[in-house]
């Protein structure tokens, strides 16, 4: 089985996005009990997303895409007013 070979690659995405999307559970949960998401969780959620976005097109999975692009841009948002408190619902 080659690297270009579609079943290949697929299997992967998944892999990969399995382990990013543990990373980002991993994440949210250790926030949820701070009640707070530190300058380096937030940087870490925009790197996961930015990862799936990136992974998602290149297998052409739009929806996936185009999910992990908005959740990149409002990460992108909070990581540029790290100075302000934004809270979380």
């Amino acid at each position: 089985m080659s690297n270009n070979d579609p079943k290949s690659m697929l299997k992967m995405f998944i892999f990969e996005t399995a382990h990013q999307l543990e990373q980002l559970e991993e994440i949210t949960i250790k926030s949820e009990k701070l009640n707070a998401y530190s300058s380096a969780d937030i940087a870490e959620i925009f790197r996961i997303m930015h990862c799936i976005k990136g992974s998602a097109a290149m297998m052409g999975y739009g929806g996936i895409s185009g999910l992990a692009h908005v959740m990149e841009d409002l990460f992108d948002y909070i990581r540029g007013r790290e100075d302000q408190k934004i809270d979380f619902i």
